[in-house]
């Protein structure tokens, strides 16, 4: 996958102005980080007619938007980074499913190796926190949101857990590609986790950024900024979020398409210079974690068969029996 801010910016303006006509028959759009899905009542109107609206829609788009801003707000996220629950979801792992990977027993550490930074998991982080975050889409379950760095040195890339946990706790902040996501709640999940911040996602809709009707924060092409805290911080601020009590920091704001095209070109030659070595890491850190998979496959197969032969859990397993 590409991760494309022309495209993307593409995809907004047209939900944009397909809103602003009000077409009768079309409830909502679901957009993510290249695309978006159009929910329709296909009572009031067809497939055929939806897409004749939109096409006729992105029309009327100019051919570039370089000179489009779409507003938003810039919202500041506490985060508490490399942390006991994060560190508690790999144990789980690690003893449960899988015990060897490139990304085990630190996906921080695993995030500086994939993207060849020197200094590893403090400069992994540093990374992290050196930008502020686009949201890209909200969506797939619980309005999950899918955050990409505006700065693009700082987008760091890494691989899903492969296979996937079976308990991420609520609030983790993951990289998979260069996407990150913060889970609404305790979850399966892939993504390499760096850090535990609040959901953007309230069940009850309780608290002065929530209600009963939109229980969920974000917003497409909102702003996140990180902000770490310690553990014992993190615990009261989420013990006021749970009660309804915590305030989020909401400012307005708005993302120039043309600020953001002339803060890239003016980078350029740094960001290719990191993108070329994060790419021959990662190629690395790859083959690596072929290998581990292939060793990991094949001691599964084994298990598989001794146990097919019939051989005791006991002996399999060198446990003595005590009775």
């Amino acid at each position: 996958m590409k991760l494309d801010f022309d495209l993307r910016a593409r995809v907004h303006a047209l939900e944009t102005e397909a809103r602003k006509r009000d077409f009768n028959g079309i409830w909502s759009f679901a957009p993510c980080i290249r695309s978006t899905m159009c929910h329709f009542d296909p009572v009031i109107i067809s497939q055929k007619d939806v897409l004749e609206f939109l096409a006729e829609v992105e029309n009327l788009l100019p051919d570039t938007l370089v000179d489009i801003e779409f507003p938003g707000r810039m919202i500041v996220f506490p985060i508490a980074l490399d942390n006991r629950w994060n560190c508690e979801a790999l144990e789980r792992y690690m003893s449960t499913i899988r015990s060897k990977a490139v990304y085990l027993p630190s996906n921080i550490d695993y995030l500086a190796q994939n993207n060849s930074l020197e200094g590893g998991a403090t400069e992994a982080l540093e990374k992290l926190m050196g930008s502020s975050w686009l949201v890209f889409g909200v969506g797939f379950y619980l309005a999950c949101p899918f955050l990409v760095p505006i700065d693009p040195r700082c987008r760091l890339v890494g691989q899903k857990m492969n296979p996937s946990r079976t308990y991420t706790p609520s609030g983790a902040v993951g990289i998979a590609g260069p996407v990150a996501a913060i889970y609404p709640v305790v979850s399966p999940g892939g993504y390499q986790l760096f850090g535990r911040t609040l959901p953007a996602w309230q069940t009850w809709g309780k608290g002065a950024d929530f209600n009963p009707e939109r229980p969920w924060l974000l917003r497409p092409f909102d702003q996140v900024s990180f902000m770490p805290v310690t553990e014992d911080r993190y615990i009261e601020i989420e013990q006021e979020f749970n009660a309804g009590q915590y305030k989020f920091q909401i400012e307005p704001t708005v993302f120039s398409m043309a600020t953001y095209t002339g803060f890239v070109k003016a980078i350029a030659n740094q960001v290719a210079e990191f993108t070329d070595k994060r790419a021959e890491a990662a190629a690395r850190v790859g083959a690596r974690e072929n290998m581990l998979l292939h060793e990991w496959l094949a001691q599964k197969e084994l298990e598989a068969s001794r146990l097919n032969t019939g051989e005791s859990f006991e002996t399999y397993h060198n446990y003595e029996a005590v009775f």
